[in-house]
C-alpha cells in the first residue's frame, strides 16, 4: 500500500524514530522528502472450513526496511520493534496506521441489477449505495447541497464520449421512483433501455464515489456487449492512468478481457482434491483449454469454415 504524506502527517512523530533494519543505515522517515511511503503487509490465509478462511499477518514495514509489526511462530506480537514504547501505547498507534487501509478497498459484486424503488422518504447516505437503493441514492443526490457535484460528475461521464447515452432525470409514478433518460428528443425510464445501461451507470457512480481507492469488480461483462465491454475496460483503465483510482481487481469469463494486453492476467482454478485456489499467470495452454473461442478456431481449421 502507498500512503500519501498527508495521510501519515498525524504518525509522523513516531514514524521519524523507526529504526532501519538496513545494515548501517541511519535513514528515517521522513515526511515531505519526496519519497513514496510504501507499506508491505506479508501474512498466509489459511483454510478453516469449505465456507470459510482466515487471514493472518504476520508483519507489516515500510518500504521493507522499517518494521512496525512483527508476529513470531510461537504467536509473540511485538509493535514498533526497536522503539522503547509502552505496548499499549505502541499498539494504539500500529493500529491507527492500520486503520487507514480500512476504507481503501471496495468490492463491486456481481448482483448489479437496478429494482424497482419508491421515493425516499428522507436522506439516503452515501453508506447505502447499492443496487437495491441505487435510484434513491442518486434522487437524493440531484437534490442535496454537498452532494450534487457528485451527481454532475456522474451525469458527466454518463452522457458523454465513448458513452453519450444521454441527459438523467427523475419520474414519479404514484410511489414508485425512476430514473428517466433523455436523448435525442426522447426520454425513456432506464429499465426500458437494457440491464446493460443500468450496470453502466452503476458502476460510473461507484467510481465516482471511490475516487483514490482499489476496486475489485466481479464478472464485468455482466449483461455487456463486446463493445461496452471495452468501453468500461477502457474507462477504467483511465481511471487508473489518471490516478483516479488506485487500482482495479476484475475477474471475468469474457473473451474480451482474455485477450487484452494492457493488463496483467491471471488464471484462477478451484483444486478440489487440496480444497483450494490456484492464481498463477495466464498461459496459452490454459486460454485454450478454457476459453470457447480457442476451440472454435480449432474447430475452423479442421472443418476448413469460413
Amino acid at each position: 500500500m502507498v500512503f500519501s504524506d498527508k495521510e501519515l502527517e498525524p504518525f509522523a512523530d513516531v514514524l521519524g524514530q523507526i529504526p532501519s533494519t538496513a545494515p548501517e543505515s541511519k535513514k528515517r522517515i521522513t515526511l515531505g522528502d519526496g519519497h513514496e511511503k510504501i507499506c508491505n503487509v506479508y501474512g498466509v490465509i489459511t483454510r478453516v472450513s469449505e465456507t470459510s478462511a482466515e487471514m493472518i499477518t504476520r508483519a507489516v514495514d515500510f518500504t521493507s526496511d522499517y518494521p512496525i509489526y512483527k508476529k513470531a511462530d510461537d504467536g509473540k506480537i511485538a509493535f514498533l520493534p526497536g522503539l522503547k514504547l509502552d505496548t499499549a501505547k505502541a499498539q494504539t498507534l500500529v493500529e491507527g496506521l492500520l486503520g487507514l487501509m480500512s476504507d481503501c478497498f471496495r468490492l463491486i459484486p456481481a448482483n448489479r441489477y437496478l429494482l424497482s424503488e419508491s421515493m425516499p422518504s428522507g436522506k439516503v447516505s452515501e453508506a447505502a449505495l447499492n443496487p437495491r437503493t441505487f435510484k434513491q441514492w442518486l434522487f437524493a443526490a440531484s437534490l442535496a447541497r454537498d452532494d450534487f457535484h457528485k451527481f454532475e460528475e456522474i451525469q458527466k461521464l454518463f452522457n458523454t464520449e465513448p458513452f453519450a447515452f444521454g441527459e438523467l432525470s427523475f419520474s414519479q409514478d404514484g410511489s414508485e421512483l425512476e430514473i428517466m433518460v433523455k436523448k435525442n428528443g426522447f426520454r425513456l425510464p432506464i429499465n426500458r433501455m437494457g440491464s446493460g445501461l443500468q450496470q453502466i451507470l452503476y458502476l460510473i457512480a461507484v467510481i465516482v464515489l471511490n475516487r483514490h481507492k482499489v476496486l475489485a469488480i466481479e464478472e464485468l461483462e455482466i449483461n455487456l456487449a463486446p463493445t461496452a465491454q471495452k468501453q468500461v475496460f477502457n474507462l477504467l483503465k483511465q481511471c487508473v492512468t489518471e490516478s483516479f483510482l488506485n487500482q482495479i481487481f476484475v475477474t471475468s469469463h469474457s473473451d474480451y478481457f482474455e485477450v487484452r494486453g494492457d493488463a496483467k492476467r491471471f488464471s484462477v482454478t478451484y483444486d478440489h482434491g487440496n480444497a483450494c485456489t490456484n492464481v498463477a499467470p495466464l498461459t496459452k495452454a490454459w486460454r485454450k483449454e478454457h476459453f470457447f473461442h480457442e476451440k472454435v478456431l480449432d474447430l475452423e481449421k479442421e472443418t476448413d469454415i469460413r
